[in-house]
């Protein structure tokens, strides 16, 4: 794999409307799977959001773009389990209830690397053990973002592109 070098974003706060899932996402299926519970939550997210297009055209940032957050908890590293958000960013939440939860990321900036779906796992090994621990930056906060476009089609297809965030701050020297 090369090296990869990520774009530094100012600093942002993303809100997301969507739906969650916590648990093991991988319990019946393997990563990167569609038949997964994360593959099952877009299914929900995608139900419900054909049904409200309308109502949400007035409050989506982007047309065609689609964040899934990565929250770690502490029973991650005993039981896998984890919060996972799949949804929409918005400029403000909605007036009207619809079954979406409503999520507002702390502002921190971002690390956004481009990575190839079939590299993905690789890519992540790469980033939180060789690039993050060597760069002047520390996670800010315990999540990590997938942002998905039109170049993100399925894992396994060799043009897919996602986009993965990483929430940093800069190293506070002691």
């Amino acid at each position: 794999m090369n090296k990869m070098r990520p774009r530094v974003t100012k600093p942002l706060s993303l809100k997301l409307l969507g739906c969650v899932y916590y648990g093991n996402p991988f319990h019946s299926h393997e990563e990167g799977s569609i038949k997964n519970e994360i593959g099952l939550l877009w299914e929900r997210f995608y139900k419900i959001y054909s049904t409200h297009m309308a109502e949400l055209a007035d409050v989506i940032v982007e047309k065609n773009v689609s964040w899934e957050v990565h929250i770690q908890t502490e029973e991650l590293a005993n039981a896998k389990d984890y919060t996972v958000f799949a949804g929409i960013q918005v400029s403000r939440p909605i007036e009207k209830p619809i079954a979406f939860f409503y999520k507002e990321l702390p502002k921190t900036r971002y690390a956004v690397f481009e990575i190839k779906g079939r590299e993905f796992m690789s890519s992540l090994n790469y980033i939180y053990n060789n690039w993050l621990p060597t760069s002047k930056y520390n996670e800010s906060h315990g999540y990590m973002i997938w942002r998905y476009d039109e170049k993100a089609k399925h894992l396994d297809d060799p043009e897919c592109t996602l986009q993965a965030y990483i929430p940093i701050e800069e190293n506070k020297i002691d």
